[in-house]
């Protein structure tokens, strides 16, 4: 089973928008262990929340009007009232996937398990990337990519070629290159390159073949 990266548990101090009827003070330590987050009460004093998320109803001594919240990615908020620790569950949108496809491993905190997402093929074929969010970051799963024909003498170009159909002399001649175009789809201006120079000129992409021809030739 996959499972979403851990969030972090370190408590953050988020100011109540009701000021507490009691005016507790901020002189009361906090019933946690220490090494939480500090956060200035409504008179002027300085209190910690506990470094660890306390249980509902537990006894509590802090300030009334100072929340702390916990959780990374969809916090909950926890304040002290009537001398009893109260916990709010927050409602939270699901997070959207990125954009684009992660790079592999990299951190997936608070991002959705799994997430879908289409690639162009440097032959030019498209790609199916499924990412998913495990506990040590993005996992990328590509299918899609199947090797595809180049010319019709039976030669086949990899997922990450490109064919190359070039002009000069009788008829023309076929070969794989690897694409010079990364995820982007190919074109001359990324890949005309694999033509090789003068006297050969890149005119265009078409039908999985990169075109390359030779004006000055015969």
């Amino acid at each position: 089973m996959f499972l979403l990266a851990g969030c972090g548990s370190d408590a953050t101090n988020e100011p109540s928008g009701a000021s507490a009827g009691s005016g507790a003070s901020g002189s009361g330590a906090s019933s946690g262990s220490g090494g939480g987050a500090q956060s200035s009460s409504g008179t002027g004093g300085t209190a910690e929340c506990p470094e660890v998320e306390p249980l509902t109803q537990s006894a509590c001594s802090f300030p009334a009007d100072k929340v702390c919240a916990y959780g990374e990615c969809c916090p909950e908020e926890v304040s002290c009232v009537d001398g009893k620790w109260e916990v709010t569950i927050t409602e939270c949108q699901p997070p959207p996937c990125p954009a684009t496809p992660p790079a592999e491993g990299s951190d997936c905190t608070c991002a959705p398990t799994t997430c879908p997402w289409e690639s162009t093929c440097a032959n030019g074929g498209m790609a199916s990337i499924a990412g998913v969010c495990l506990q040590t970051g993005w996992h990328l799963e590509i299918t899609g990519c199947p090797d595809t024909p180049c010319g019709d003498g039976g030669l086949t170009c990899k997922p990450t070629e490109v064919c190359l159909k070039k002009a000069g002399g009788p008829g023309f001649s076929y070969s794989c290159a690897a694409s010079t175009c990364g995820n982007d789809p190919v074109t001359c201006d990324c890949a005309g390159q694999l033509c090789g120079g003068m006297p050969y000129v890149c005119t265009g992409y078409q039908g999985g073949e990169l075109t390359c021809d030779c004006p000055t030739c015969p």
